[in-house]
C-alpha cells in the first residue's frame, strides 16, 4: 500500500512537471502563430512580444519552484522516435507519408533538445558561485545550438499530395517546428539576458523565498520605493531581505543557547559536559552567526551568487578560520573539562601531559585549517610541502634555542621531574611552579615573585623537589643541656624523649605504615621508600661535648610533608622536650664562660 502510495505521488509530480513544459509550448506556439499572421499595429506586436516575455518568466519561476520534479522528467516521445526512425530507415513509404514523418521526427528530436535545454539550466542551478554557473550555462546554450540547427524542407508545397490528410499533418508539423524553433531561440536569448536573475532564483527558491521575493517585487508598494532604493543600489525585495537577515542573526545569537538546551532536554542527551562545552562556545557561535549574516547581506545586495572572487574567497577563509577555532576550542574545552573531573578522582594526575597532548592536536588542527585556507587562494601545496624540506634547515637554524627549549618541556614530562604545584630549587631559583609551558617555565616564589626559566636550562640544571615526598619531613635540632647536670638524668632524659616521640602520633617512625595506590613500582633494585619519598628514621643521642654545653641530638621526621602542619608538630614536640627535661632536673645550657682568678698568688706577685 506506501509503495502504491508513492508511486501515485511520484506519477502527480511527473504530470504535473511535465505540463508545466507542455502548457509553456503551447502558449507560446499560439502567440508565434498570433505574431507570424499579425496585420495590426506595431502596439499589437508589442503587446504579443510583453506577453511572451511574461511567459518566459512565469515558465522559469514555476519550473525553479519545481525543480526536482522537472529534473526527474523523462523524454517524452521516446516510443514514438523510435518507430519513425524504423520507418524512414525501411523507406517503404509514399514521399508524402516520408516528408511528414521526417517533420514529425525532426519536432520531437527538437523538443528532446528543448528539455535538454531546460534540464542543463536547472543543473547548472547547484553551481557554488555565479561564475561557475554562467560557465555551465554557456556551455548547454552552445550545445543546444549546434544541435537545433535545422532547416525546414518547403518542397512538399511544389509536389502533388494525393492524400489530404497527410497534407494537413505536414503543415501541422511544419508549424510546429517553425514555432518550436522559434521558443527555442527565444528561449536561448532569454537565459542568457537573465541568467543571472535564474541563479538568484534559484536560490531564493531554495530557501522557499521565491514565491514572497515575486509577491514583494509585484507590489505597488515596492513599484513606489524601488525607484528611491535605486540610488543605494538596492530594491524593496533586497531591503527587506536585507532586514530579515538583521532579525534572523539577532533572534539567533540570543536564544541559541537556550533552544540547544531544550532541544538536548528532549532528545535526552543533556549532559553537564555537553552543556560546559556549548557555555564555553558562546562568543565563538555568535561570531560564526554574525560572518554568516553579513556574507547573506553581502550576497543580497550584491545579488545572490553574483559576489566577487576575492570577497567569497575571505568569506570562506573567515568561514575555515572560525571553523578551526572553534575545533580548537573543544579540544581545549573539553580535556579542561576531563582534567577537572580526572583531577578530583585521582590526585596523582598528571594535568601537563595531557596539556601537551592537547597542545600536539591543536597545532595539527591549525596546520590542516592552514592548509585549506591556501588551498582557497589556489596555492599549489606540493610545492609548498617540497620547499619545507629546504626551508626546515633554515628555520631549525634560526630557531634552535625554541626547539631546545621545547625538547626540554618534553623531557620534563616525560622524566616526570616536576609538576604544577610543585615546590622546586633549580639552581638559585626557588619557588611553586606555576606553568609549565612548551617554551618556559614559571615559578612563583615566596616573596611573591614571578621567575621565567627556559626549559632547556632546566634540564641542565640540578632540580630538588621538595613535594616529591610520600611520608617525612625532616625535624633535626640540638638540645644543650649544662654541665653542672647529672649524667643519670641526662640518660633518663634520651629516653624519654625517644618514647615521646615513637608515641607521638605526628611523628614518623618504623612502626608506621604507609599505603600507596599505586602498586607500580618501577625496577626491582629501586628502594620504594627512597623511589616513593618515605622516611622513618628516629634518632635521639648524646652527640657531643660543647664548650658550654652537653648536646643531645633529635633527628625524626614528621608524618605530613606540609610546611604548615610540620610547623604545628615541631612546636609540639619541642613543648614536649621542654617538658621531659625539666622533669629530670636539666636545664638549658646558653654560651658562657667563666674565669677563675688565683688571689694568693696574685698578691704575692704585687709584694714582690
Amino acid at each position: 500500500m506506501k509503495k502504491l502510495f508513492l508511486i501515485i505521488i511520484f506519477m502527480f509530480q511527473y504530470i504535473y512537471a511535465n505540463d508545466i513544459i507542455s502548457d509553456y509550448i503551447n502558449k507560446q506556439s499560439i502567440l508565434q502563430s498570433k505574431i507570424s499572421e499579425l496585420n495590426d499595429t506595431k502596439v499589437t506586436a508589442q503587446n504579443l512580444l510583453d506577453e511572451k516575455l511574461s511567459n518566459e518568466k512565469d515558465f522559469f519561476n514555476q519550473i525553479m519552484s519545481s525543480k526536482e520534479e522537472v529534473l526527474s522528467l523523462f523524454i517524452p516521445h521516446k516510443k514514438d522516435k523510435k518507430k519513425l526512425i524504423k520507418k524512414i530507415k525501411h523507406n517503404h513509404m509514399k514521399s508524402d507519408e516520408l516528408q511528414r514523418d521526417k517533420l514529425k521526427l525532426a519536432y520531437y528530436n527538437l523538443l528532446d533538445d528543448f528539455y535538454k535545454l531546460i534540464h542543463g539550466i536547472l543543473i547548472a542551478t547547484y553551481s557554488s558561485s555565479l561564475e561557475k554557473f554562467n560557465k555551465e550555462v554557456d556551455r548547454v546554450i552552445l550545445e543546444n545550438k549546434n544541435s537545433t540547427d535545422i532547416e525546414i524542407d518547403d518542397k512538399h508545397k511544389d509536389n502533388i499530395i494525393y492524400d489530404e490528410n497527410i497534407l494537413d499533418d505536414i503543415n501541422k508539423y511544419s508549424d510546429k517546428l517553425k514555432y518550436l524553433i522559434e521558443i527555442n531561440n527565444n528561449m536561448r536569448k532569454y537565459i542568457l539576458k537573465y541568467q543571472d536573475t535564474i541563479y538568484q532564483s534559484s536560490i531564493y527558491s531554495t530557501f522557499k523565498l521565491d514565491t514572497m521575493s515575486r509577491y514583494i517585487a509585484n507590489s505597488s508598494f515596492a513599484k513606489s520605493l524601488d525607484p528611491i532604493l535605486a540610488s543605494i543600489g538596492v530594491n524593496t525585495t533586497k531591503l527587506i531581505l536585507i532586514i530579515l537577515i538583521i532579525l534572523w542573526a539577532l533572534i539567533i545569537s540570543s536564544t541559541y543557547y537556550f533552544i540547544l538546551n531544550l532541544i538536548l532536554k528532549s532528545i535526552k542527551y543533556r549532559t553537564s559536559e555537553l552543556l560546559y562545552i556549548i557555555k564555553k562556545l558562546q562568543t565563538i557561535i555568535r561570531l560564526f552567526i554574525l560572518v554568516f549574516g553579513i556574507d547573506m547581506i553581502t550576497d543580497v545586495y550584491l545579488g545572490v551568487g553574483s559576489t566577487v572572487d576575492e570577497s567569497r574567497k575571505f568569506f570562506i577563509m573567515t568561514y575555515i578560520g572560525l571553523f578551526t577555532y572553534m575545533i580548537h576550542k573543544i579540544v581545549y574545552t573539553i580535556s579542561r573539562y576531563k582534567i577537572e573531573a580526572l583531577t578530583a578522582q585521582h590526585k596523582s594526575y598528571r594535568n601537563e601531559v595531557v596539556n601537551l597532548i592537547v597542545r600536539i592536536i591543536n597545532i595539527i588542527v591549525w596546520i590542516i585549517g592552514l592548509l585549506f585556507i591556501l588551498k582557497t587562494y589556489g596555492i599549489e601545496l606540493t610545492a609548498i610541502l617540497s620547499g619545507l624540506g629546504v626551508g626546515s634547515l633554515a628555520v631549525a637554524f634560526a630557531a634552535k634555542d625554541t626547539i631546545a627549549n621545547f625538547f626540554g618541556y618534553v623531557s620534563i614530562l616525560v622524566d616526570n621531574t616536576f609538576s604544577q604545584g610543585d615546590w622546586v630549587k633549580i639552581g638559585d631559583d626557588e619557588g611553586t611552579v606555576i606553568e609549565i609551558g612548551s617554551k618556559y617555565s614559571t615559578l612563583r616564589t615566596f616573596d611573591n615573585a614571578l621567575i621565567t626559566i627556559p626549559n632547556a636550562k632546566i634540564v641542565n640544571s640540578s632540580v630538588k623537589n621538595w613535594n616529591r615526598r610520600s611520608l617525612g619531613r625532616r625535624i633535626k635540632m640540638y638540645i644543650g643541656v649544662t654541665y653542672s647536670s647529672n649524667f643519670e638524668n641526662i640518660k633518663i632524659a634520651i629516653d624519654d624523649i625517644r618514647d615521646m616521640l615513637e608515641r607521638h602520633p605526628h611523628i614518623a617512625s618504623k612502626n608506621t605504615k604507609y599505603e600507596d595506590n599505586n602498586k607500580k613500582i618501577g625496577l626491582k633494585l629501586v628502594s620504594k621508600e627512597d623511589l616513593k619519598g618515605i622516611k622513618k628514621t628516629l634518632l635521639v643521642n648524646l652527640d657531643s661535648f660543647g664548650e658550654s654545653s652537653i648536646n643531645i641530638m633529635i633527628y625524626c621526621f614528621s608524618k605530613s610533608t606540609s610546611w604548615d602542619k610540620w610547623l604545628d608538630v615541631k612546636q609540639d614536640v619541642m613543648f614536649k622536650i621542654a617538658d621531659i627535661l625539666k622533669k629530670n632536673n636539666l636545664e638549658f645550657a646558653y654560651p658562657s664562660m667563666t674565669l677563675y682568678i688565683d688571689k694568693g698568688e696574685n698578691k704575692d706577685k704585687d709584694e714582690e
